[in-house]
């Protein structure tokens, strides 16, 4: 479409100049020669020489100016078409990691948290109900990782989550890179994840981040 108009806006730029162009020669040889309209055929084949000997090079020059501008034109929109296309692949292929990173955390979050109060050990349910910024977990809280006999401390388990969550905006970052800003993508799943990162630095004992 741009090309085109692009086109449009050449051929309308040339046919004003061959047109000012006949009307300024037909001026200046009325007024010098004191040219008048004939009636005699043969004054107007003189006058159709004049004008094509002048005429004929400016629309050739014309007709490869338009030419060469078009080949230029259609070569931008192609780099632009190429490189829009290579930029939505990457994009895409981000989206897919992003994708696949979200559903990690998400089965990391799912996992059960218990506790072992001496003789029993209690379960409270999956951690994503409990992982808030300011939770306390009581004394010998741990995770299950299918069993009684896989488990791990809830810091260490918390120090994963982490780890997750900062690969997820390294990827939010070059994503919104690709974007040219910050993308509805990445406010999404950093507005989805930025309690339980904060939750998880405070259970490790980091500063919190921004």
């Amino acid at each position: 479409m741009k090309l085109l108009k692009n086109m449009e806006s050449l051929i309308i730029f040339f046919v004003t100049i061959v047109s000012v162009t006949v009307i300024t020669f037909y001026s200046l040889a009325y007024f010098t020669f004191n040219w008048t309209i004939s009636k005699n055929p043969s004054d107007w084949g003189v006058f159709g020489d004049f004008f094509g000997g002048i005429l004929n090079p400016l629309i050739a020059i014309a007709a490869l100016i338009t030419l060469i501008r078009a080949v230029k034109l259609q070569k931008s929109e192609f780099l632009a078409t190429r490189n829009h296309l290579e930029n939505e692949a990457k994009k895409n292929e981000l989206y897919r990691l992003i994708s696949g990173l979200e559903q990690k955390i998400e089965s990391h979050l799912q996992i059960e948290v218990k506790n072992d109060a001496g003789e029993e050990v209690l379960t409270f349910g999956p951690l994503n109900q409990f992982l808030k910024p300011g939770w306390a977990p009581p004394n010998k809280t741990f995770v299950s990782l299918g069993n009684s006999n896989l488990c791990t401390s809830l810091k260490d388990y918390s120090a994963q989550i982490l780890n997750l969550i900062l690969k997820l905006e390294d990827l939010l970052k070059e994503y919104d890179s690709l974007s040219g800003g910050e993308s509805v993508v990445a406010q999404h799943f950093m507005g989805l994840y930025q309690k339980t990162k904060e939750a998880c630095q405070d259970l490790i004992g980091e500063s919190k981040v921004g």
